[in-house]
């Protein structure tokens, strides 16, 4: 059913947005309950996700319209959750890569002139009570 030379008419327009629209918010859910797996111990996170996915029920609860009123709902509600979720991501993401690289740094090579020093140390700590003090020579 196409009119004007060719071209969709408003009717088929509307249908393809909505249905874009649709698969939007199907991903939107999708990913939603992939974090929730992901985050089940996480209180704070859990918090998040459950808004987003509040906002989004709104969405299918009135329905798909595809309106203005409905794109805009969407873009400054569930797509602004999911960005506060992605930042909060991101920043652990940041905190698990500073403490590998402390790790890491932890477990370099130590310099000669430390060595025998620390040396010393392990082996009076392997030598010490269970109080975690060291034993000192009598």
């Amino acid at each position: 059913n196409q009119n004007n030379g060719g071209r969709p008419n408003l009717d088929q327009m509307n249908r393809a947005n909505s249905a874009r629209f649709r698969n939007e918010i199907d991903r939107a859910e999708e990913l939603l309950n992939r974090m929730q797996r992901d985050f089940q111990n996480d209180r704070e996170m859990q918090n998040d996700i459950q808004n987003a996915r509040n906002t989004l029920g709104r969405l299918n609860n009135t329905g798909v319209l595809l309106d203005k009123a409905s794109v805009e709902f969407f873009k400054n509600t569930v797509k602004e959750s999911m960005s506060q979720i992605e930042e909060k991501i991101m920043d652990r993401l940041s905190v698990l890569e500073l403490e590998k690289k402390l790790y890491e740094a932890r477990n370099s090579d130590v310099p000669l002139e430390y060595q025998k020093i620390l040396e010393k140390y392990f082996e009076a700590l392997s030598k010490s009570g269970k109080s975690g003090t060291i034993k000192k020579d009598r």
